[in-house]
């Protein structure tokens, strides 16, 4: 089985590499010939790569101070809510239950009467 033999440029624009196959640009971290050109070549450092921020440290510092919504506490505010829906529910049907029960023996009565 033969490999597709297409040779790729990697072109140094602006102190960052880019390759014509593009999928650095359209994957977001740097495809195999870039990488290829940089352990190759000992004037280029892993400062060139076309990474998005969202691969960099720096993202993940900016993400550290965002503080995060408490959603345990949310979640035990619902499961809470729930609850108490449940119990006023089960209130309502033994209530109805104790009306029905309370109506049929005041029925007994009279007719036994």
């Amino acid at each position: 089985m033969s490999r597709n033999r297409v040779i790729r440029e990697v072109k140094l624009t602006r102190k960052k590499l880019y390759c014509e196959c593009r999928d650095d640009i359209y994957v977001g971290i740097p495809c195999r010939h870039i990488l290829a050109t940089v352990s190759k070549d000992n004037s280029l450092n892993f400062e060139n790569l076309n990474l998005e921020k969202r691969w960099r440290f720096e993202f993940f510092k900016d993400v550290e101070n965002i503080k995060e919504p408490d959603l345990l506490n949310d979640i035990e505010k619902e499961n809470e809510e729930e609850k108490l829906e449940n119990e006023t529910d089960k209130n309502e049907i033994i209530s109805e239950i104790s009306m029905v029960y309370l109506f049929n023996s005041l029925q007994r009565l009279i007719y036994l009467d």
